[in-house]
């Protein structure tokens, strides 16, 4: 109901409707698994206010990766955290193959590959790799092969 509140308001000219991001479980919040908030809290600066607009959750309904990603014509890299609560990894997994991705796997959960958490360092490493392969200028490429 939130969320139409907030879309009705923001029509209205008015304000959205907002709401936390992150809760503890039982807590009314966009994300309120356990540990989400916690974990969280550990990535967010100093100035992180814990609030979205409470209508993100009927956009996040029509969103359709898997669907986008077949139009895709650019390289795509996708990172999917095979235990993640948040964002399944099956429709990670379809979009990656609807995009023709590059795909990497971790055994963790969603907040297991943000800064200070185990698997950040390797998933910071491929996502160096895949854009220094991918964004390095033409002249260079073909130095780097002779050609």
């Amino acid at each position: 109901m939130a969320g139409f509140r907030s879309r009705l308001a923001t029509v209205a000219g008015r304000g959205p409707v907002m709401m936390p991001l992150v809760g503890r479980p039982g807590e009314v919040a966009a994300l309120s698994l356990p540990g989400h908030y916690e974990s969280y809290l550990a990535i967010a600066g100093p100035t992180w206010r814990n609030e979205v607009d409470a209508s993100v959750g009927m956009e996040m309904g029509g969103h359709r990766p898997a669907k986008a990603a077949k139009h895709l014509e650019c390289p795509l890299l996708v990172q999917i955290a095979d235990f993640d609560r948040s964002a399944p990894p099956q429709a990670s997994a379809k979009a990656a193959s609807n995009g023709r991705a590059e795909v990497r796997h971790y055994p963790c959960d969603h907040f297991d590959v943000w800064p200070g958490a185990d698997w950040f360092e390797p998933a910071l490493a491929h996502q160096v790799s895949f854009l220094t392969r991918h964004l390095r200028p033409r002249s260079d490429a073909r130095e780097m092969t002779g050609q």
